[in-house]
């Protein structure tokens, strides 16, 4: 499995809704579990704030920590409820029990895909006496799925842990996402991804503004309520290597505002969560990332 997630992320976007997939877990009959592969990581994303500049976030994973995967029962199956039971490991001493840092009001996030990218969760699993992590999903159709466990311990550094998961039954034909995908409608709300230069490349900080609208309408995402911490919460996948990144935008000028450098070129999925009206809403996109020509492009310092 190819090791990358080194994105340097600042953020700031402007987003709009869509169904969220998201719920919490309690303990289970540990009964008939079957452990899963552990995965490569990421670094996970601070807090996001009302100010112009945002974030900046640095992608890698402490190497020093891995995550144990079971479910009960051990056989998932589409369509029917199972339980994900995650266990932060320290690599040299796998008995120690791993304390985790609150973050985003979680200790962990766990974001799960399809391998196609057509679907997608943020569960929060939570802590057991056991030691694990435990959350009950439901995965809508057969094949197989990626676990992003994504956490931090309290004395070590930030880990997003890649974990396959293969759900037996029917599976949908695969879906490809050949072209970009830059606005998200849904109930009268739409949010739109605009860069100076209309275009994403690699190698150079480039700055993202969401506008969001309501019936045609600009809402102030300042206005927006906070979503587990934060105005926004940002989660991008490489379609190719499945790099992963989770980060949380600032605001500018009423939109969302996300400063970003990729490193690598391909197509990325998107999705924006945020809150309106007290509902948890989804915003999903398609990102083309070109490699650089090389050139500056001053426009995209501006704001």
């Amino acid at each position: 499995m190819k090791k990358t997630f080194k994105f340097i992320f600042t953020l700031s976007l402007s987003v709009a809704t869509a169904a969220f997939l998201g719920s919490c877990g309690n303990s289970s009959d540990k009964k008939n579990e079957t452990e899963h592969h552990e995965g490569d990581g990421h670094d996970h994303a601070k807090e996001g704030h009302d100010h112009a500049e945002g974030e900046e976030h640095h992608h890698g994973s402490d190497e020093n920590y891995s995550t144990q995967l079971k479910t009960a029962p051990e056989s998932p199956q589409a369509g029917q409820e199972v339980m994900l039971l995650l266990t932060p490991k320290l690599k040299k001493d796998e008995k120690a029990e791993v304390p985790l840092e609150v973050n985003h009001e979680k200790k962990m996030h766990l974001i799960a895909v399809s391998e196609d990218l057509s679907t997608f969760q943020h569960l929060h699993p939570e802590y057991q006496a056991s030691g694990s992590y435990d959350v009950k999903a439901t995965f809508p159709t057969g094949g197989k799925y990626l676990l992003f466990a994504d956490y931090k311990p309290s004395e070590g550094g930030e880990v997003a842990d890649k974990l396959p998961i293969i759900v037996g039954g029917k599976a949908n034909a695969t879906t490809s996402y050949s072209a970009e995908k830059l606005t998200w409608t849904n109930n009268g709300l739409s949010l739109t991804l605009q860069t100076k230069s209309g275009k994403f490349v690699t190698g150079k900080e480039q700055h993202i503004n969401g506008l969001l609208t309501q019936d045609g309408r600009t809402l102030k995402v300042e206005t927006l309520e906070n979503y587990l911490g934060a105005k926004a919460h940002v989660v991008m996948i490489e379609m190719a290597d499945k790099d992963y990144v989770h980060v949380h935008p600032g605001t500018e000028n009423g939109n969302f505002h996300l400063h970003v450098t990729f490193e690598h070129a391909g197509m990325y999925r998107a999705w924006i969560q945020f809150v309106v009206n007290g509902k948890v809403q989804v915003a999903d996109f398609v990102l083309n990332v070109v490699k650089s020509d090389g050139k500056t492009d001053s426009a995209e310092h501006k704001h």
